[in-house]
């Protein structure tokens, strides 16, 4: 049974823990009203985050079972404006969506935050950033850290992908006259590096690995797919990225990607 009866029951509840200290309420979400200058019209919901008291009361095992690189994002969010809430809050649609299109299946299954750091050494584990692949391309460092991480288990076939996902809020041009300024081809190629370096299997320890781009609209997909198809060409290295349009009502699973070759391709290539 429910732990609410509804909306407003759940409304209630967070106003109440907003003001016993356990939630805060981000002043950046103020700005999410205000567009051209002009304050949207009609009620927005509010977005709560957890304070140190509220992660007090979560407790340490609670902390873990939820995954602590989930919740260690909430206190940064006064830090920051609109465009770090309106990106936050787009990787937290992308992680409740996969979740949502789970439920349903009977073989596949989200594997832990434990099983994803299973495979890396002790000091990668302890890093703030585990997934943070750095890399030396063409004399420059550069380095591929994505928004999110996840993998999807076959219970049957014994199988796992393994995910890095980068939201693409449409603020960062796709490419530059000059490769030493931040673009998402930068992005590309350091994650195709490290790829080809081999850094997925030696500092992650997985076998496989595929990189996630969800950006805000198809003629953005098309124009990420052709810069890719650009600089790698028909390399096999191509064949990792998967660009789509995010948000929060797209099915992870049924999504229609196009991968670094131009082809239209699932998720999950799941065997029959």
């Amino acid at each position: 049974a429910s732990l609410f009866k509804n909306d407003q029951h759940i409304a209630s509840r967070l106003r109440e823990l907003f003001h016993r200290g356990y939630l805060d309420r981000p002043v950046a979400q103020l700005q999410l009203r205000v567009r051209d200058g002009v304050i949207a019209k009609g009620s927005v919901p509010l977005v709560y985050c957890v304070t140190k008291s509220g992660l007090d009361i979560i407790g340490s095992e609670r902390r873990a079972a939820l995954g602590d690189g989930k919740l260690s994002w909430v206190g940064k969010l006064n830090e920051g404006g609109r465009v770090f809430m309106e990106h936050t809050l787009a990787i937290a649609d992308v992680s409740i969506g996969l979740d949502v299109a789970l439920r349903g299946q009977t073989r596949l299954e989200r594997l832990s935050d434990t099983a994803l750091l299973s495979g890396m050494s002790d000091v990668r584990r302890a890093s703030a950033k585990p997934w943070s692949l750095r890399v030396n391309y063409k004399g420059e460092n550069l380095t591929a850290l994505c928004d999110l991480a996840f993998a999807v288990g076959d219970r049957a076939a014994r199988r796992r992908w393994n995910f890095l996902v980068e939201v693409d809020r449409g603020h960062m041009p796709v490419t530059r006259a000059s490769f030493q300024a931040t673009s998402i081809m930068r992005k590309l190629v350091a994650y195709a590096t490290a790829y080809d370096d081999g850094l997925h299997q030696s500092d992650l320890g997985w076998q496989n690995l595929r990189v996630v781009v969800l950006t805000t609209s198809a003629d953005r997909v098309q124009t990420c797919v052709d810069a890719a198809r650009a600089r790698f060409g028909s390399a096999a290295v191509a064949r990792i990225f998967l660009f789509g349009v995010g948000g929060a009502a797209v099915d992870l699973l049924n999504h229609e990607f196009i991968d670094g070759l131009g082809r239209k391709v699932r998720l999950i290539e799941q065997a029959a």
